[in-house]
């Protein structure tokens, strides 16, 4: 494991982060690289950098970490960067962090956090789709069965269909009608 900061550092004994990964987060790995001076063109390159080359965590605020002291999400080191050297003399317990002014720029867009909500959105819409697709296609199967057994209950009853013997099926239907049969008389 490596002892030294990719950022010139001396050995401090303190916390060590990882280079994020060049393939999942090019965007924040690509600015952790320029902080550090390094020019990488090729993928074994950032490779090696992502293995083998860490950041002192004296280097990263208090914002940037969570409560487990792991780095968040958007944290880029900021604290006594190379243009800034750290005192050879200094440990990590010792420093002194001076805020920056509110009115400084910052370029925000260099580290693209991906939007959840907005590749959401498409499959949420497609899921709804296919909802309703789903429902509509049980409502026509339905009706279809319906109108099968209607149909063929009709056939039945008008003759078309003449069964022989006791059937089941055709008593139940001629009962049905006899049963039905007053309620169209009286309209």
């Amino acid at each position: 494991m490596p002892r030294r900061c990719a950022l010139g550092c001396p050995p401090s004994g303190t916390r060590m982060h990882c280079f994020p990964d060049p393939e999942k987060y090019p965007d924040k790995f690509l600015t952790w690289a320029n902080l550090a001076g390094v020019k990488l063109e090729t993928a074994s390159e950032k490779e090696y950098y992502h293995i083998n080359k860490r950041i002192c965590d004296i280097h990263f605020t208090p914002e940037d970490k969570n409560r487990y002291n792991r780095l968040n999400a958007l944290a880029v080191p900021t604290l006594h960067l190379p243009a800034n050297p750290v005192n050879q003399n200094n440990s990590a317990s010792n420093l002194v962090t001076v805020k920056q002014p509110s009115s400084s720029e910052h370029n925000y867009s260099v580290i693209s956090r991906p939007d959840w909500k907005e590749s959401r959105k498409p499959l949420q819409t497609k899921i709804k789709y296919l909802r309703t697709e789903i429902s509509r296609l049980r409502r026509k199967a339905i009706n279809i069965l319906l109108h099968s057994w209607c149909r063929s209950i009709n056939r039945i009853l008008s003759g078309k269909i003449v069964y022989h013997g006791d059937d089941f099926t055709k008593n139940a239907a001629q009962r049905y009608y006899n049963k039905h049969r007053h309620y169209r008389n009286k309209k």
